[in-house]
């Protein structure tokens, strides 16, 4: 009960940070870094995403994707992209695991959160990355995402579609 106000008062100053320095500009042809963020306990097919970005057209433009656990497992260390666990995420931001600290020390163009259960440990990593544009789900704290795109989760291909239209629409 303490131990989710805290985090819910952690995740709110974060928000409010965020919303403070977001004034970059943005334009889909000058898109060079995308960060995604995925929920490997719900989607464990990550490969697929990698294959649906690659239709996006952004030629030149860097895909980094983290995946993210709740349990320790030896078939999520197997796949090819880096894995991050509950335990990995302090209470108050502190970062253990050096997949999860290269990822948010990143910065992106544009962050999808593909992952569509409301996860502290996710919420708080997409708040700590800085990216231009996130994108993400309904289910979410809606706060999180500057885009919502209102899809189905197994639907890969029809959220890079929307994500493509939307993108190529937006001028900031």
């Amino acid at each position: 009960m303490i131990l989710d106000a805290v985090r819910r008062k952690f995740i709110n100053k974060l928000r409010r940070d965020k919303e403070s320095t977001k004034n970059e500009s943005f334009e889909f042809s000058k898109i060079k870094s995308v960060g995604c963020i995925i929920d490997l306990d719900k989607y464990e097919n990550p490969n697929h995403l990698i294959s649906e970005f690659k239709q996006l057209g952004l030629s030149g433009a860097e895909f980094k994707i983290i995946g993210f656990s709740r349990k320790n497992s030896k078939q999520k260390e197997d796949t090819l992209i880096p894995v991050f666990y509950k335990n990995e995420v302090g209470i108050k931001g502190k970062l253990k695991g050096e997949n999860l600290q290269n990822f948010v020390d990143g910065r992106y163009d544009v962050l999808i959160n593909y992952f569509a259960e409301d996860v502290f440990e996710m919420k708080l990593v997409s708040l700590m990355v800085k990216a231009s544009i996130t994108a993400g789900f309904p289910t979410v704290d809606q706060k999180c995402n500057d885009l919502i795109l209102n899809c189905e989760y197994t639907n890969v291909k029809q959220f890079f579609e929307i994500l493509k239209r939307y993108l190529k629409v937006i001028k900031k």
